[in-house]
């Protein structure tokens, strides 16, 4: 079976069989809380090489930061030294 949108789930792996959680685990790399860590779905290498292909091809990166009329919205934020409160409100909605 090879990935698609319809069936990604299934692609599912572990977070200890990723071989990339520890950089979402050690200390020294901004550990993540329990709770976002447990939002993170990693993938087998056949799903996120099918959903980088997709991004590649979409092409919807040409321009910055995407390609014009991609999305129906696009909404920004300005990131300053001292607004962590307003950025992080911000991601969260």
């Amino acid at each position: 079976m090879k990935p698609s949108f319809e069936n990604i789930a299934d692609f599912e792996i572990s977070m200890d069989d990723f071989r990339l959680y520890w950089r979402f685990t050690d200390e020294k790399y901004d550990k993540l809380p329990e709770q976002h860590l447990n939002q993170l779905i990693p993938l087998r290498k056949d799903a996120s090489m099918f959903l980088w292909n997709f991004v590649k091809d979409s092409n919807f990166h040409k321009d910055i930061p995407f390609n014009k009329d991609f999305f129906t919205t696009i909404d920004k934020a300005k990131i300053f030294e001292g607004n962590e409160k307003e950025i992080k409100k911000w991601l969260y909605q």
